[in-house]
């Protein structure tokens, strides 16, 4: 090697060697020691005496670099008349740590202080209200059966929550509520049962609200047969099966029948492209009217199955495993439901599954827009806020 590559090798090391040093110099040591410790969660809520939160106290350790630091003992603690609350927790990857807070027996404020096992950073303190049973607004759910009962309570036109108890319980404590604050109505839902709902149940004194759930709903369906009668009304018949193993096993106190199948072979053919103003043979105005026509309605995107409006639905000819709930599926965009992301739910766009939510199934009952209300008028209601749910296809 001539003496100037040998001396271009060694400018090159050189410079390698400065590069690696300047990478060590920057590399920074894991801050260790905590600085800050501050309240992240569960903070300023209401709950019962003698019970635990329905959100837990969490807190956040930090060092000077504003990083979570994993692996700090953080110690929570509250007195009250009645009850002591002491435990430790650790902080996990994120610099967290939360705890489930359990109240003491003394209605009013209470307070929950987290500390380190050193002296700095300073404690912190979480607050809560806490209130006497004898306090809690009720809801007393009637004509329930064995299983889980759901409390959708509407608060703030776009919101909801939902409690759950498990028969024989059927009464749910509310924190109070009144007339002036946000809270709109409660509803209740139960596999097997009708649900019932109170709109804007609340006053400023201790409120007690019934809800009477019902027998299943038996819901008449048309069936409007225009082609190959014989192949076609079966699965007709198994698409309302189908309809109803999904109504039966999700709480929506639904059940199909009766059902009746008019042969319309006869009618005039469709011109194709079918689709919702092609001219169907008759409707009945009491029923959702289901037309079996002979070539798939033509929709964008392509579909076998389509809704016209919460009266009329046009079902194509396909039948196969990714139909088994076409009907159900068509049957909830006339309840005002839209498509959803969730491969297990029946408004699953690409193939149905066979889950509602509560949610969902709340919208159906107490939608004007509804065909349970809008064709059957299962509920003369006053038009009602439709939480954050789902209208659009």
């Amino acid at each position: 090697m001539s003496a100037a590559r040998i001396a271009i090798a060694i400018a090159i090391a050189a410079w390698l060697g400065a590069c690696a040093k300047a990478d060590r110099a920057v590399t920074s040591p894991v801050d260790s020691t905590p600085t800050r410790l501050q309240i992240v969660g569960g903070d300023l809520q209401r709950g019962f005496v003698d019970s635990t939160l329905d959100t837990l106290v969490t807190v956040l350790v930090r060092g000077s670099s504003g990083i979570g630091i994993a692996n700090v003992r953080v110690h929570f603690a509250a007195s009250a008349a009645g009850a002591a609350f002491d435990t430790t927790v650790t902080t996990n990857a994120a610099g967290q740590a939360s705890c489930a807070w359990r109240l003491g027996s003394s209605p009013g404020s209470q307070q929950l202080a987290a500390h380190l096992d050193a002296a700095s950073p300073a404690p912190v303190t979480a607050t809560t209200q806490a209130y006497a049973l004898s306090q809690a607004d009720l809801v007393i759910v009637h004509n329930a059966v064995p299983g889980t009962i759901s409390i959708l309570e509407l608060t703030n036109n776009t919101a909801f929550s939902i409690r759950q108890v498990v028969w024989p319980d059927t009464i749910v404590r509310f924190i109070p509520r009144d007339s002036n604050a946000f809270q709109k109505s409660v509803s209740a839902f139960e596999l097997a049962r009708a649900p019932d709902y109170a709109p804007n149940p609340w006053t400023p004194n201790t409120d007690t609200i019934h809800l009477q759930l019902g027998a299943p709903i038996q819901l008449p369906l048309t069936f409007w047969i225009m082609h190959d009668y014989a192949t076609t009304v079966a699965l007709a018949r198994a698409d309302s099966a189908s309809t109803d193993h999904v109504w039966q096993i999700n709480p929506t106190g639904l059940r199909v029948g009766p059902v009746q199948f008019i042969d319309a072979t006869a009618f005039p053919q469709l011109n194709t492209p079918i689709t919702c103003s092609s001219g169907m043979p008759g409707s009945v105005s009491t029923t959702v009217n289901v037309y079996y026509v002979p070539t798939d309605p033509a929709t964008a995107p392509p579909s076998v199955g389509y809704t016209c409006s919460a009266g009329e639905i046009l079902r194509g000819p396909v039948s196969n495993f990714s139909t088994v709930n076409l009907l159900a599926h068509e049957l909830g965009h006339t309840f005002t439901l839209a498509h959803v992301a969730d491969s297990l739910n029946v408004m699953y766009s690409a193939q149905a599954g066979n889950t509602f939510t509560i949610a969902q199934i709340y919208s159906a009952f107490f939608s004007n827009q509804s065909s349970l209300n809008a064709i059957y008028g299962l509920r003369n209601i006053p038009p009602v806020p439709i939480p954050n749910l789902i209208r659009a296809r």
